[in-house]
């Protein structure tokens, strides 16, 4: 399930950065012109499957540090997605999510789904929660999140 807009990256394209389903950076935001730095919506990294309001603006305001350090030869800082929560309501319908969706190695712990709602746990390797999303409920959310924090 997908909220929000598509991303438009014939621009990118056209100004020949390297792109799949976004602009590809670097861990500093980076793009393949050494020239450009972008942020939201727009860019694609490993392991980043959403990118809210709150990361849009960290990303932002990331990017302008890192770009100011390449100028003055400082140190780029890595990006690390937040594990901000993502909670959406609309009349009855409800979606929650925080952490990351199953990636190789990973267990989806499907704990309850039916006709009005899904609720699953993503576990590593080690059986440690790393990821929940829920759409149609919101039971449990916040305990599974401290969980996920914790």
């Amino acid at each position: 399930m997908s909220v929000g807009s598509r991303r438009n990256i014939q621009l990118p394209q056209q100004a020949g950065l390297r792109t799949d389903r976004g602009v590809l950076v670097d861990e500093g935001l980076r793009a393949s012109d050494g020239l450009v730095w972008a942020a939201g919506d727009i860019i694609q990294i490993p392991g980043l499957n959403r990118c809210s309001a709150l990361d849009a603006t960290i990303q932002g305001r990331l990017a302008a540090a890192n770009m100011l350090a390449a100028l003055t030869g400082g140190t780029a800082t890595p990006y690390k997605p937040s594990d901000a929560a993502v909670n959406y309501k609309f009349n009855d319908f409800e979606v929650h999510s925080v952490g990351r969706v199953a990636e190789e190695g990973d267990q989806e712990d499907v704990v309850e789904i039916d006709e009005n709602s899904c609720r699953i746990r993503v576990l590593d390797g080690a059986g440690k929660i790393v990821g929940i999303q829920m759409v149609g409920t919101g039971l449990d959310f916040k305990k599974w999140s401290a969980e996920l924090i914790s």
